[in-house]
């Protein structure tokens, strides 16, 4: 693929995957423990790195939840997310009737290619 100079994107490297859910406050509960799992599955995969989930601070704000997610790269992440086994165990954790939102979003930070406290 060829970009403006200086723009250019890159075939590799660590990415950050940013969630943004809007959860009924009834459900926030119920999500975070839906969340735990997925993250236990995804912690299992080649190339993620960790995972945190942010939580508003007041109970009015839109998106209560962020999850923000880093991998060794996009292929990771879609490899990941692409294994039959994934897809099946994540689709047993979905709940049909829970009313949320999400905004996904992958960035890759030019500057700091590696986040910040990542071991060795």
């Amino acid at each position: 693929m060829t970009s403006a100079p200086g723009h250019e994107t890159p075939a590799a490297g660590p990415i950050t995957v940013i969630n943004v859910f809007e959860v009924p406050a009834e459900q926030v509960g119920e999500f975070i423990a839906r969340w735990r799992a997925r993250a236990e599955i995804m912690a299992a995969a080649p190339g993620f790195r960790d995972t945190r989930l942010h939580r508003a601070v007041s109970p009015q704000a839109r998106f209560q939840l962020v999850n923000v997610a880093h991998w060794d790269s996009q292929a990771d992440l879609d490899a990941a997310q692409g294994s039959g086994a994934f897809q099946d165990r994540i689709r047993a954790l979905r709940r049909p009737s829970a009313a949320v939102l999400r905004l996904p979003g992958h960035i890759r930070d030019r500057r700091h290619p590696h986040p910040i406290g990542r071991p060795g």
